[in-house]
């Protein structure tokens, strides 16, 4: 007797429990009946609706097996993740096992990754890839002779009997022809049982199939230790014959394609679709596929066939993350297939991944923004999962821990040091299928009303919990200091005076209903400011406390979100923006030397030609070069070095709450020369020619009429001597120059 098991216990895995989606084990049902078709008297113990490790103990009594096989069911996404209970629960089978005296096989992801673990718990051998071939050798030996040696056995890892070695014996291929394999064992579960489950849960019994093994995209994230990157297709007749001998044996009222990819070409899904009417067996079907492998020719025909649900990898809304991903796909084909399906009645879900090295805040934006765009019907959202043998897990395996792997599938835990926290994952996934509901909602208005409660909220709770790894030092230093911000500075009347000379520049050049963008908008004081007189304002700020703060003051006005981004991050995210049809803005400015911390105002030029229309104002607001009311009170204070700093090029060293970082006083030349030729200068203006610069705090702020006498001098000086003012205000316009390609 050989008993066949798998290790997946439904109860010990929260999540899956909550969703009560129990599946066969495919691939253990497939063993069964190769074993059967050679004669061999095969029992099963499925774990999926079992109590606990007291049954497989039972079912151990009860069938009294020379021979133990534990194999995963390689076709369900759940077992590929390698969960440390699912691991638990193997190596407590192999114990049972041997202490009956059994000998016992171990198959599967984990164990083929990593066989030497299961052998040192005592199994006999590890079945590496696919198990089908190798299994029905191993027991064919064994029948014979139940010591006969493995070595010349291919496709197994096992200890060499002298040495105790694990010895790797010679690789096996996989299956090629699929269609000689036989049908599953369905008879060895209890159909019964599923059916109860599904239908208390979800009214109806799903039943699961597969088409095909492997998958030949590259995903760098993507672990294949089982089936590879080959793929191994059976024919539309194959499957279309195995759905008519389910509906007969089994009756499910509907079918999940287990395929990592599903039909793969147009020409596969029609001749199925034509078996399917031919056999009079259209039962509705869930699969997986790829966005760019979804035509409208190929939702038509999934419609035909039975299709109604869609599961796409569409991972992300960033294409700069796609392409890390090395996905092969784009986020307008994302779109393309959506709408295609939606098109022809069948319902478009996505698949989400967040963490991936290198995402930021408006990475997690564009994904979000993606599902409001298109309202997927569904969502499910993990993180990036480190699994051994891909691109990815070996670019971040110096900074896996002891834990390399989740305790079940719905811990959502980051495993290596990524841009934000677990906390901050695991509400957003929340929040992300919060998102697909308010999407799904059927009434306009409570979708409408739903949506605009979450835009207020959403970037609140969730710039609370981000908590980045390593943001740059100028960053980290306006971070630290956000709140307390306004206090400190805003309070000064000579910050308050420049900062109406500034405004009434910005009143001048934008007119009411003007879409703007801000760069370093801070707190939102200014985007309050413009937004109470009719312009709207999206602020953008690279400091995500500060980004924090303005959601809070923006929470009355009507208008786009603030968003953590960047001065020097704005062409990535133009692309995205056009990749979404989202249009450009009106005008631009920046207020209080903002870019005064950009390294790099040529590529900053670039990504903002990129983001606004031709003619567009752009008004920005930097340090001048060469500030009298500067050099006066430093040298009254004694620090000749701070009084010249001005004057120095390159990086110059500054300190903000106690954090130090560096700061580039521009000269107009360098950065006239950075805009072009995307924007020319139109004029310059000085912005606290004779108001003193906040060095002069809180001195000047005890003396009110003095300052009101020498802000009325500055409306007159402001132009003549531009060049002396604590701050610069430059008045750029867009010019017709095409926008740069992005980089």
């Amino acid at each position: 007797m050989l008993l066949l098991a798998h290790p997946y216990f439904l109860r010990d895995d929260a999540k899956q429990l909550a969703r009560m989606q129990p599946y066969p084990p495919l691939a253990t049902l497939l063993c069964a009946a190769v074993l059967r078709e050679q004669g061999h008297d095969v029992t099963l113990f499925d774990a999926m609706l079992a109590d606990g490790m007291d049954d497989f103990r039972a079912a151990l009594a009860a069938s009294q097996p020379e021979v133990v096989a534990i194999v995963e069911d390689s076709f369900n996404y759940v077992t590929k993740m390698c969960t440390v209970r699912l691991r638990e629960a193997t190596i407590e089978m192999i114990a049972a096992a041997r202490e009956r005296g059994c000998r016992v096989l171990v198959g599967g992801s984990d164990a083929t990754d990593h066989p030497t673990r299961y052998l040192d718990a005592g199994a006999d051998a590890v079945l590496l890839g696919e198990p089908e071939a190798t299994l029905a050798e191993v027991a064919g030996i064994w029948r014979r002779d139940r010591g006969g040696s493995l070595l010349d056995v291919a496709g197994l890892a096992l200890r060499d009997a002298r040495t105790e070695a694990v010895h790797v014996t010679a690789p096996r291929g996989g299956v090629r022809d699929l269609d000689a394999l036989p049908l599953p064992a369905w008879d060895l579960v209890d159909a019964e049982a599923y059916r109860l489950a599904w239908r208390r849960a979800h009214g109806r019994l799903s039943w699961n199939v597969v088409t095909s093994r492997g998958c030949p995209y590259g995903c760098n994230w993507c672990a294949k230790p089982v089936f590879g990157r080959r793929y191994a297709q059976r024919s539309p007749a194959s499957v279309a014959e195995e759905l008519r001998r389910l509906a007969a044996e089994v009756a499910p009222d509907h079918v999940w394609f287990a395929d990592d990819i599903f039909g793969l070409t147009r020409r596969w899904i029609e001749q199925f679709a034509v078996e399917v009417r031919a056999r009079e067996v259209r039962i509705p079907f869930m699969i997986q596929c790829r966005a760019d492998l979804v035509s409208d020719d190929v939702a038509r025909a999934l419609a035909a066939a039975g299709c109604e649900e869609v599961w796409m990898g569409v991972e992300s809304g960033s294409q700069r993350i796609l392409d890390a991903m090395e996905k092969g796909t784009t986020v307008n084909e994302v779109r393309t297939a959506t709408r295609a399906l939606r098109a022809n009645g069948i319902r478009a879900c996505w698949f989400l991944q967040l963490g991936y090295p290198s995402e930021q805040w408006d990475d997690v934006l564009a994904t979000r923004d993606l599902v409001r765009g298109e309202r997927p019907d569904d969502v499910g959202v993990s993180v990036a999962y480190p699994l051994p043998g891909t691109k990815f897990h070996a670019v971040v395996q110096a900074e896996l821990g002891a834990r390399t792997n989740w305790m079940e599938s719905g811990e959502l835990a980051m495993l290596f040091r990524g841009t934000y926290t677990t906390a901050f994952y695991r509400r957003l996934r929340d929040a992300l299928h919060a998102e697909a509901r308010i999407a799904g909602s059927r009434s306009p208005r409570t979708r409408t009303r739903t949506a605009r409660r979450a835009s207020r909220a959403w970037p609140s709770w969730a710039i609370d919990v981000t908590q980045p790894a390593m943001l740059p030092p100028a960053v980290e230093a306006f971070d630290a200091v956000a709140a307390r911000f306004d206090a400190r500075f805003g309070e000064w009347r000579s910050v308050a005076a420049q900062r109406r000379a500034v405004r009434a520049e910005l009143a001048r050049a934008f007119p009411r209903g003007a879409r703007l963008l801000e760069i370093g908008g801070g707190t939102g004081l200014d985007a309050r400011w413009l937004a109470a007189r009719g312009r709207e304002v999206q602020l953008t700020d690279p400091a995500p406390s500060m980004v924090r703060l303005a959601c809070t003051t923006l929470r009355s006005q009507r208008g786009p979100e603030p968003r953590v981004l960047g001065a020097e991050e704005l062409a990535r995210w133009a692309t995205e923006r056009e990749s979404a049809g989202e249009p450009r803005f009106d005008g631009a400015f920046s207020n209080f030397a903002a870019l005064n911390c950009v390294d790099e105002p040529a590529r900053f030029a670039r990504g903002l030609a990129a983001l606004v229309r031709e003619g567009a104002p752009a008004l920005l607001v930097l340090f001048g070069t060469l500030c009298p009311g500067e050099l006066v009170v430093q040298l009254a204070l004694g620090d000749a070095r701070s009084a010249l700093r001005r004057r120095a090029r390159g990086a110059v060293p500054a300190r903000l709450g106690g954090r130090d970082f560096t700061v580039r006083y521009h000269t107009a030349r360098d950065l006239v020369r950075a805009m072009a030729p995307w924007f020319r200068l139109r004029r310059r203006m000085g912005v606290g020619v004779l108001v003193p610069p906040s060095a002069a705090e809180p001195w000047i702020s005890r003396h009110p009429a003095l300052v009101r006498t020498l802000e009325r001098a500055d409306r007159v000086l402001a132009r003549p001597l531009a060049p002396l003012g604590d701050h610069v205000l430059y008045w750029f316009e867009r010019t017709s120059a095409p926008a740069p390609a992005s980089p």
